[in-house]
């Protein structure tokens, strides 16, 4: 169901566009993602593989209005993030990845400084799901696999 709601939102917001109405603004918005894991646990874990960036989509939506030189804003995003790591050891190559989804809600507010408009504020991320893929391979055999992961697991 959080997956209906979601897309539904997104389909909205690119039909939508950017539109004005009585200083009402709406608009979507998109990028890519780079991401890998950070901390000390990553650190201890992954000695001896190489660290990659995991590749993903930021999209969505929002909508602004200007409070006085104050403008509020409140985006809706989908925003997938995750980390890659690779490496060989003995002859026997390991690979796994993880990638998550999530829809993220920043409430923020902005002013204008001539040309520059700098916005600031909290945002909520919502779990929605994701997916940690395995492989390992040597001369004589090869492994591969993938898991859910499930919302208590991500920290």
């Amino acid at each position: 169901m959080k997956k209906i709601v979601v897309f539904t939102m997104l389909l909205s917001f690119v039909f939508i566009g950017t539109l004005s109405a009585q200083g009402l603004g709406f608009g979507v918005t998109g990028g890519i993602n780079m991401s890998k894991f950070v901390g000390d646990d990553v650190d201890e874990f992954s000695d001896g593989v190489d660290e990659k960036f995991q590749s993903g989509i930021v999209a969505g939506g929002f909508v602004t209005l200007p409070i006085g030189p104050i403008e509020g804003r409140v985006e809706a995003l989908f925003n997938q993030n995750g980390a890659k790591y690779e490496g060989t050891e003995d002859g026997t190559t390991i690979s796994l990845s993880w990638k998550t989804n999530w829809l993220s809600v920043p409430v923020l507010a902005g002013m204008n400084f001539g040309n520059i408009r700098v916005f600031a504020g909290p945002y909520f991320d919502l779990f929605l799901n994701g997916k940690m893929k395995w492989e390992i391979s040597n001369d004589d055999f090869s492994m591969d696999g993938d898991e859910d992961i499930e919302s208590e697991e991500v920290t």
